[in-house]
């Protein structure tokens, strides 16, 4: 259960840690600032609003936490646990960045 737990707060950590990394880039070419409502609290949402911003928020550390129960009820080496983690951890890294970049050149961000 300790593993389970230790997992859920990496998730959060390598997600946090994610996103202050995409913020930090200086996207090249990026467009200026677009129009619209894009604040969460201020515009008006679609239904599915709220549940994918909950996904892309807890949707890694749920992730690594079913990672984390599966390889202790399969006994996992340590190196497959290694192999699992590091793919899991740059898995996140790429979502996080990717979306971000890729928001950023179709006019969803600035």
């Amino acid at each position: 259960m300790f593993a389970v737990i230790c997992a859920g707060i990496a998730g959060f950590i390598v997600t946090w840690l994610s996103k202050l990394l995409s913020q930090k880039i200086s996207w090249p070419g990026a467009p200026g600032p677009t129009s619209g409502c894009f604040s969460i609290s201020d515009c008006p949402q679609s239904w599915w609003t709220m549940p994918l911003f909950l996904f892309v928020l807890f949707g890694p550390a749920v992730i690594y936490m079913a990672i984390a129960v599966i390889g202790f009820f399969k006994h996992w080496s340590a190196q497959r646990w290694l192999n699992v983690s590091l793919c899991a951890v740059l898995l996140t890294v790429l979502f996080y960045v990717g979306s971000d970049a890729i928001g950023i050149y179709i006019g969803w961000a600035s």
